[in-house]
Order: C-alpha cells, then structure tokens, then sequence
C-alpha cells in the first residue's frame, strides 16, 4: 500500500529515509504539532525544512479493504487541490509513505514527506532520538562511535550497516523505561518488523574507562 501511494506522485523517486521518516510519523502523537516537526528535522534535516512537502490524511477509513487505496488516494488530491497543486507537480523528488493499513484501528489516515532530490539528508547515524518522546534527544557526549565500532568488531564477519545502528543508538534510549514497546518500535520501524529476536542487550551499567567497558561488553 505504502508502494502504490508513493507510486501516485509521477516522476519521484522512493528513498529509504524519507520513507523512514513516513514510518514513524505512522504513530498517532507524530501525525500532527510539534513531534513531527522534530522528526522532520532529524530524519530529513533543518536545513531542508523549507522544501519539505507533508501531506497527512487523518480521516478513517470504514470501508472494505479493497476501496482503501482508492480513499486514501482521493484524500490526496482533494488536499493537492486546495493547493492549486497535482501528483504531477513533484518530478525530482523524493517520496515516502505510510498508511495505516485495513487492520488498524487508524486505517485510512497517512502521511506522505516528498523532498526535492538534490537535498543531502542527514546520515542516519548522527541522528539520535527518542521514538517515544521525540522531545528527548541523546546528547552527542552520550555517542561513543569509536566504542560503537569496537564491540560491533567483536562479532567478527558481521557487516556495518548505519540504519542497523541506528536502530541501536534508537534503541538504547528506552532501556530504562517502557523497553518492551520501545523495541517493538524501534525494530519495526527502523530493522524490520520479524526481526524481534535478532537482538542482544545488556542492562549493567558501569562507569570505567573505555578497554575496561570494552572488555565487560565482551563478557556480557
């Protein structure tokens, strides 16, 4: 379904960040207000606010499955229209979407980011939030990449993957809350959901210097 409305807008070009971006604006609190904006600035960037394009559709849907792309896709164009605008009028940008699909109780509503191609999106990696409270933000002295990297290296013919890490900079907010949901999130959205048991995880905490933290991740 996600395909099918970003194949609308003629002449885009799916991304997978922008397609992210649509992911998690997918739960209720990011469809409208701030949080959304919080998330537009971190996962398609500050310096790109002016030429992102939203488009939510908060509307239900109630109908049979098979009409709901038709709903949404009306949807779209009602909104387009009361813009003097068409799904034509984006060649050369970047789409992502996410509708909640027949079986949510949110079905029907949407939200679409299209972004002009020649914008340089933030790299995944740099980005670090909270996907429960996108007020909460993890400190860039909380980043140790260089740490990161060293116990990822102690999984030896594993390959580096930035959204992967994400997922786990994303992660690692919410071991100290609501862990359970905030994983659910995190490996749905951002690693595929399935993959809830493709995980390792440690809740021993210890201030040391970085061999000796190093080396207690290893026995962990």
């Amino acid at each position: 379904m996600n395909d099918q409305v970003s194949a609308l807008f003629t002449g885009t070009e799916p991304d997978k960040q922008v397609q992210l971006a649509a992911d998690l604006a997918g739960d209720d609190y990011l469809i409208t207000g701030k949080p959304l904006l919080k998330l537009q600035n971190d996962i398609l960037g500050t310096e790109n606010a002016a030429n992102i394009i939203s488009i939510a559709g908060t509307s239900k849907y109630k109908g049979p499955a098979d009409g709901l792309f038709q709903f949404v896709k009306e949807q779209i164009n009602q909104q387009l229209a009361a813009q003097g605008k068409t799904i034509s009028d984006f060649a050369n940008y970047k789409v992502g979407s996410y509708v909640y699909p027949s079986n949510n109780k949110n079905c029907g509503q949407f939200m679409i980011f299209l972004i002009p191609k020649s914008a340089t999106l933030p790299k995944l990696g740099d980005v670090y939030y909270d996907p429960n409270n996108t007020s909460l933000a993890v400190p860039t002295d909380s980043i140790d990449n260089n740490l990161n990297n060293q116990i990822a290296d102690l999984l030896p013919g594993t390959i580096k993957d930035s959204q992967v890490q994400f997922g786990a900079n994303l992660a690692s907010l919410v071991f100290g809350g609501d862990a359970d949901r905030g994983r659910d999130i995190v490996l749905d959205d951002i690693v595929g959901d399935g993959n809830h048991d493709n995980y390792f995880e440690s809740h021993e905490s210890i201030l040391a210097l970085p061999m000796v933290l190093l080396n207690l991740k290893k026995s962990n």
